[in-house]
């Protein structure tokens, strides 16, 4: 990753409002299973510290599927409510979008009736 790609990184992660995603997760008492506790049932809400370092972690590892596979221009994945895209241009440059999204939804298994 070049220093440019970092520093598009760094600048999601500095811009991304963590603060708003920790409020909403507090609201809706939306936990995560932390590491090592890995107990039946038992989940907390993560801190704005181990949501800067999942998101970077996600965008990290998109970057790393985007460079190394077959996928096309972008790649996408989440986990814990964050998604992060990496998408490559037609100059081979690199940037990336970081969402927590709270519900979605697609027509993927629409049955059309006759």
């Amino acid at each position: 990753m070049n220093q440019t790609t970092k520093e598009k990184l760094e600048y999601v992660i500095e811009k991304f409002n963590f603060e708003r995603v920790h409020l909403i997760m507090n609201i809706l008492d939306w936990g995560w299973a932390i590491p090592p506790v890995y107990k039946p049932n038992f989940t907390e809400i993560p801190s704005i510290v181990r949501m800067k370092t999942c998101a970077r972690d996600l965008m990290i590892r998109a970057y790393n599927e985007l460079i190394t596979e077959q996928y096309g221009e972008y790649y996408v994945c989440g986990t814990g409510g964050f998604e992060a895209t990496c998408s490559k241009d037609e100059d081979d440059k690199y940037d990336f979008v970081l969402k927590f999204v709270l519900t979605e939804f697609d027509s993927e298994f629409y049955d059309v009736k006759d």
